[in-house]
């Protein structure tokens, strides 16, 4: 009944290569907007992110000597620090308060 010449890619004269270049056009517009959302979600990921490490060394447990228990405390208080559930001050006490 209907043959390849009533095909939408077909009627405007470009034939097969009209149909994958819309393809082509779509595909690239896709792409460029999951790229766009990845980069804005990492970007929001790590805004949040304590910027230095004054105040939250990240020194391996082995090399200071700390217990695993100790280890995951000042894990839990830097997890605190980087939300905002903790002050810097707050962050100092603890960290004072396990090494002693």
């Amino acid at each position: 009944m209907y043959g390849f010449e009533h095909a939408a890619y077909m009627r405007h004269g470009l034939g097969l290569l009209g149909g994958l270049l819309g393809l082509l056009f779509w595909v690239a517009v896709i792409v460029i907007a999951v790229v766009f959302i990845v980069k804005m979600t990492r970007h929001a990921r790590t805004a949040h992110a304590p910027q230095g490490t004054a105040l939250a060394p990240m020194i391996p447990a082995t090399a200071t000597g700390i217990s695993a228990a100790e280890d995951q405390a000042l894990r839990i208080a830097r997890e605190r620090l980087a939300r905002g559930d903790i002050d810097p001050e707050q962050y100092r006490t603890i960290v004072e308060t396990l090494s002693t």
